[in-house]
């Protein structure tokens, strides 16, 4: 089994939330995104895992992720 994290919730952020949460493969998905509203809505629609941070997310164990942020945002989040 597999635990995911998903960055960023927007339209197709919340698009990749119910697919990831729909595979049998994913046991887990670990979601954050800016707006902490937006997390507990998707959170309690897929029963996803809320974290505050992108940091938080990173450090929970998940085994890949998934950035659905706006683009501008990519290089950033993905470069380290």
């Amino acid at each position: 089994m597999t635990t995911l994290g998903l960055i960023g919730l927007g339209r197709i952020g919340a698009f990749h939330a119910e697919t990831l949460t729909n595979l049998p493969e994913v046991s887990r998905l670990v979601i954050t995104d800016e707006r902490p509203r937006r997390v507990a809505q998707v959170a309690a629609k897929y029963g996803a895992t809320p974290v505050d941070s992108v940091e938080k997310l990173l450090s929970s164990g998940v085994d890949g992720v998934v950035v659905a942020a706006a683009t501008p945002a990519h290089a950033e989040l993905t470069l380290a």
